[in-house]
């Protein structure tokens, strides 16, 4: 399925593992249907077999699965997330934070890096709560983010393509 979070280009994501493999099996999921999945999540880059291009997937393995018919009036779709991490990088001029996914055998086989984009949320805060989200704001503090996801790919130095995510936050939360 192809989603759009924002006005960027639509992110194509993956929903696979015997949750989904049992509900295509039994025709509960088809075409045109509202699909809210739980579990975790990750992304790739694939290559494109009729033009050749590179594009980037989230790919989401859950062990849950919601089902229902399209209903009008409704969002089209959109593919949100819950995560709880640490900061790994923070810069507080350009307000970017970075966290990383870890390799887990029978998934993820490279550090998938995972972009946070703080200028939007901020953007609501006053002035006094900006500065004091910089201030307490640093490398190694945990946080929970509710955020939209998209997903991109970038070639390395070494001319291999990498995914990275982008989680544009909804909800930002500083643990501890």
């Amino acid at each position: 399925m192809f989603l759009r979070s924002s006005e960027r280009e639509a992110t194509r994501c993956v929903l696979h593992g015997p949750e989904v493999e049992r509900m295509l099996a039994n025709g509960i999921v088809q075409k045109g249907m509202m699909v809210t999945a739980h579990g975790e999540f990750s992304a790739r880059c694939q290559k494109r077999n009729d033009d050749g291009t590179w594009m980037a997937e989230v790919l989401c393995n859950p062990t849950r699965v919601v089902a229902e018919t399209g209903r009008e009036g409704r969002l089209r779709g959109a593919i949100y997330a819950n995560l709880k991490a640490v900061a790994m990088h923070w810069d507080a001029d350009t307000l970017q934070l970075k966290t990383y996914f870890n390799p887990e055998p029978g998934g993820r086989t490279e550090r998938l890096t995972c972009s946070i984009h703080m200028k939007a949320w901020l953007a609501g805060m006053s002035d006094a709560g900006k500065e004091r989200f910089k201030e307490t704001m640093r490398v190694g503090r945990e946080f929970t983010v509710s955020a939209l996801v998209e997903t991109s790919c970038y070639r390395t130095r070494t001319g291999e393509q990498v995914a990275s995510l982008l989680l544009l936050p909804t909800d930002f939360r500083l643990q501890g």
